[in-house]
């Protein structure tokens, strides 16, 4: 950079501080260090439509302060709405070996899970694992296992050098299994560490001789061959997926968002707003909702609610608020706000009509100026 920064000609940089997420070994944002004389923006994605963008755009307006423009093509995109055809090839495992549908995580052992999850005997789907099974790891997870078999007298074979010197000498003072355990603990490794494999050895236990056979036997190299494409975040940067589930282990973010609406977000990173807005940016037509991002879009005001025109004849009872308060909705007037259903990838919230309390709760006393259309619901 020093090199380029002498140069004496007009010098023009490129590149998106909202995908910085290397803080953690020891990455930069070179943007905020150079001093310059204009700044634009690049708003158009040709990637994705307008509801896409608009989620991601609203992540950096709530996570960062950041009020930019990102604008969608004019293709259409799913984000309340999924596709029920590839909402029920995730639930089932039951793919279609077109590399259509990604599944990204904050975390390896997330991805782990859903590997297992996915080529379960019962059916005969492939994964394509974002750089390989070999990098994931599956060969240290199986030295973590016989070692912690050594507790329960099974001299097992262990290949991995450095697992093996904590069944010989140790490390430190730490030796054996639970040497390593705390070994982890102390150093607190991360992305490439090792407390997510040994969470996996916890979690499975015996079965792990068996899904880390499987799991080579089922894995694509040609992610276009395979059912479902695997990845964490991280991995999965500059890459771009007809249609993206997220899994919903961004842990910062939750604890954030189950305090007070309001809370201080300057205590997350900007590497964890980064990442779920990369995430959020990586599908092309079809993305699928987690609550946090639900929550997120709260924040914003954008509590999926809509007007209605509806007619009740006078003997039939007044229906109950579908956020489950005891208020029933007011049938006085031919105007309601309904909720709009929203499919998550564990489950689907019907939506339904809103009494008055919870509409001026969950978007003020405007919400029904707000609404960006009618809807007249026939009569029955």
């Amino acid at each position: 950079m020093d090199i380029l920064m002498s140069k004496q000609c007009a010098k023009i940089l490129v590149g998106d501080p909202h995908q910085h997420i290397y803080s953690f070994r020891g990455a930069i944002n070179n943007f905020d260090m150079i001093p310059h004389t204009h700044n634009y923006y690049l708003t158009q994605s040709f990637r994705f439509g307008p509801e896409i963008a608009y989620v991601g755009a609203t992540i950096l307006e709530v996570g960062k302060r950041v009020r930019e423009t990102l604008v969608g093509g004019g293709q259409r995109g799913s984000v309340p709405e999924q596709d029920t055809e590839m909402w029920h090839r995730f639930r089932t495992g039951v793919g279609g070996a077109d590399g259509r549908l990604a599944v990204l995580s904050r975390t390896n052992f997330s991805i782990f899970n859903e590997a297992v999850r996915l080529i379960n005997p019962e059916n005969t789907s492939c994964i394509h694992i974002i750089g390989g099974f070999e990098a994931f790891g599956l060969s240290t997870i199986h030295a973590i296992w016989a070692l912690k078999q050594r507790d329960f007298g099974l001299n097992l074979q262990i290949e991995d050098p450095f697992i093996l010197r904590f069944n010989k000498g140790g490390v430190g003072n730490l030796k054996g299994y639970d040497g390593l355990c705390q070994y982890a603990k102390i150093t607190e490794e991360q992305e490439d560490g090792l407390s997510w494999k040994i969470a996996v050895v916890e979690k499975y236990g015996e079965r792990i001789p068996d899904l880390l056979k499987r799991i080579p036997l089922r894995h694509q190299t040609s992610q276009h061959d395979a059912d479902f494409i695997l990845s964490t975040v991280h991995k999965a940067n500059g890459l771009e997926f007809d249609t993206v589930v997220i899994i919903d282990d961004f842990k910062a973010l939750q604890a954030l968002l189950a305090k007070e609406h309001g809370g201080n977000q300057s205590l997350v990173e900007d590497d964890e707003w980064n990442l779920l807005y990369m995430a959020v940016t990586q599908a092309k037509r079809t993305l699928f909702m987690t609550r946090t991002i639900t929550d997120i879009l709260a924040r914003a005001g954008e509590c999926f609610l809509r007007s209605k025109l509806t007619t009740v004849s006078a003997e039939s009872p007044a229906p109950q608020c579908s956020k489950g308060c005891s208020n029933p909705v007011n049938t006085d007037t031919r105007l309601s706000m309904h909720r709009l259903p929203i499919t998550y990838v564990d489950g689907r919230e019907q939506g339904g009509a809103v009494c008055l309390a919870c509409v001026h709760k969950m978007a003020g006393h405007l919400a029904f100026l707000m609404s960006p259309g009618i809807e007249r619901v026939p009569l029955p």
